[in-house]
């Protein structure tokens, strides 16, 4: 990854700079809330703490508080940003893998333009949640759990390189991700023979 020599100050309270170059935005110039009516054939999408958003059936099927209607419940599509409107601050901010429906719990987003990438903001506001910032928004919420809704969300300045940083950067997280998975399996494995 490039190294920069030219940093700029920011406005953003979780990052003290930026590369000089790059642009600062807030989310709601960045994103569009969807509100997208299920399909009666979608299966149940989840959103969970290790950033993975897939079909529930995908990860496991037990262990889920169900709902008796599925009240509110809203179209995500393949692509889409989902943010966990109570467990963002844990990390359940992700891309959906699949088509589905979702509780009305999740923000789903796509880009305004063509110059977003929803993996590169995923790993941003997931960030923005492990580092404690999203729960420092808000005070009287139960405890482990927050309230970023679409509105408090829309509302964050976030950092804006350009489209193909954006894709280096998830790129270059993705391969580190890979190696350090293939490390602890590789350690869990020697620890357990």
């Amino acid at each position: 990854m490039k190294q920069y020599e030219e940093y700029k100050d920011t406005v953003i309270p979780w990052l003290n700079c930026i590369p000089a170059h790059w642009g600062e935005m807030r989310a709601k110039y960045l994103f569009y809330k969807e509100n997208r009516l299920p399909l009666g054939s979608d299966e149940v999408i989840t959103c969970f703490r290790d950033g993975v958003v897939t079909l529930r059936k995908n990860r496991r099927t037990t262990g889920f508080t169900e709902s008796l209607k599925e009240i509110g419940y809203q179209g995500i599509k393949k692509g889409d940003l989902v943010i966990h409107q109570m467990d963002a601050f844990a990390g359940a901010v992700g891309v959906s893998d699949s088509d589905g429906k979702g509780t009305p719990v999740y923000s789903v987003c796509t880009p305004k333009d063509g110059t977003i990438l929803t993996k590169y903001y995923a790993k941003v506001i997931r960030h923005m949640g492990l580092n404690g910032f999203i729960q420092s928004l808000y005070r009287g919420i139960r405890e482990r759990s927050s309230d970023f809704r679409f509105e408090t969300f829309a509302k964050q300045i976030l950092p804006v390189p350009p489209l193909a940083e954006q894709e280096k950067i998830v790129s270059f997280l993705e391969s580190k991700t890979l190696s350090i998975d293939a490390y602890v399996a590789e350690r869990e494995r020697v620890t357990v023979a």
